[in-house]
């Protein structure tokens, strides 16, 4: 094999200029749709480590305050907001019972724990973003060789960054 045909795609057929320039076309969108996903990632994790460093914060913040003060009052009145929004998301259960309950399928499978109502809205939202992210500005008016090879392209990129 020459070196001029390795350069050769992997039918061994020359891209006219239309189908390179799509071809091109492609991979750009795809690497600019895994950066977004990488952004996506990367700010929900932040908004995590925020969360979680506030309720540390807060909590050292109780600590500290309560050491010396027998009769301590300002952390026992209730914000109302806060309150419900934990109560009906955050910390909600899926469904009508407690969200650490095992999924049991017999007494000798158990196959995991209920999500929380906010886990469960964050998995189905990633989903969906992943589902529109790999069907997002293909062209299925072309030929369906070329849109399935599009459709294949996309989910193999994307399905590395969500392994990352």
């Amino acid at each position: 094999m020459s070196a001029g045909n390795s350069l050769l795609p992997r039918g061994g057929y020359e891209l006219t200029p239309e189908q390179q320039l799509a071809k091109e076309i492609a991979e750009t969108t795809n690497g600019n749709l895994s950066k977004y996903l990488m952004i996506v990632c990367g700010a929900v994790s932040a908004a995590v480590i925020v969360w979680k460093v506030c309720e540390r914060i807060i909590r050292l913040t109780r600590h500290v305050s309560c050491l010396n003060n027998d009769k301590q009052r300002y952390f026992a009145i209730p914000n109302q907001k806060f309150a419900a929004l934990k109560r009906h998301l955050l910390y909600a259960p899926v469904f009508s019972k407690r969200h650490n309950r095992e999924i049991q399928l017999s007494k000798a499978i158990n196959v995991g724990t209920l999500p929380t109502r906010f886990q469960l809205l964050f998995l189905v939202s990633y989903f969906v973003s992943n589902v529109v992210w790999c069907v997002i500005d293909i062209d299925y008016s072309a030929d369906m060789a070329t849109a399935c090879g599009v459709i294949r392209n996309r989910t193999g990129v994307l399905s590395t960054v969500n392994m990352v």
